[in-house]
């Protein structure tokens, strides 16, 4: 997978998380997506800079904040799957899994930069 196709595969990520709220018209569904959304947008940008970081410290600094994004990328996803459990949409079950298996990939791709990365020895 190329950084482009993981770009593309979060915006139809968000795209099917958008369209939960014009399914489901209930506040917290709709506070959780927008933040849900505005989350994923942010670990993308985080994950491209992340790469081309220039020094040690950038470099971690970004990869602490992919951490903190995740973070709330999987709070979101669980408050949104408490959420499903009372009111059973397919709608939202497929987006909490796809959300699950955008940040598999994304973690895995995190994985891959710093295996990449030069071992500096202290």
């Amino acid at each position: 997978m190329t950084l482009d196709d993981l770009t593309a595969r979060n915006q139809k990520f968000q795209k099917n998380a958008a369209q939960i709220t014009e399914l489901i018209h209930h506040a917290s569904v709709l506070d959780n997506c927008s933040l849900l959304i505005r989350s994923s947008k942010r670990l993308d940008n985080y994950f491209r800079k992340v790469i081309s970081a220039k020094s040690e410290m950038q470099f971690n600094s970004l990869m602490g904040t992919i951490e903190d994004e995740t973070d709330e990328i999987i709070f979101m996803l669980d408050q949104l799957t408490a959420f499903d459990k009372k009111n059973d949409s397919k709608a939202m079950t497929d987006v909490v899994k796809e959300g699950f298996d955008l940040l598999s990939v994304y973690a895995l791709a995190c994985d891959k930069v710093i295996e990449s990365r030069p071992h500096q020895s202290f």
